[in-house]
């Protein structure tokens, strides 16, 4: 099975880490998966697990190309949400 792998700088803040992290992944997909609809923003958000589950259920009924992460080191939990939209769909979550 091949994994994609992200190598993030060790001197950058935890912070820094993530988006950068982030950034190298929506690069993967422009140069590997050039029919991706984003324009190239990567936006980080957060919110509660509950909170999760609910927005996941409503992109789905709302028809948005979204996924889920459930981290198996955890119990399967899931742990993050990707959705491709349009600006305001999130504007009741913080920003990281």
């Amino acid at each position: 099975m091949k994994r994609l792998y992200v190598i993030i700088r060790k001197d950058l803040s935890a912070a820094q880490q993530a988006v950068q992290a982030g950034h190298a992944i929506e690069e993967w997909m422009r140069d590997w998966y050039p029919q991706n609809k984003s324009d190239g923003t990567l936006i980080y958000l957060v919110a509660e697990l509950e909170e999760m589950h609910d927005l996941m259920s409503h992109l789905c009924e709302e028809g948005y190309e979204v996924s889920a992460f459930y981290e198996p080191d955890i119990g399967n939990q899931m742990t993050a949400i990707a959705c491709l939209a349009t600006k305001g769909t999130f504007k009741n979550l913080e920003m990281l």
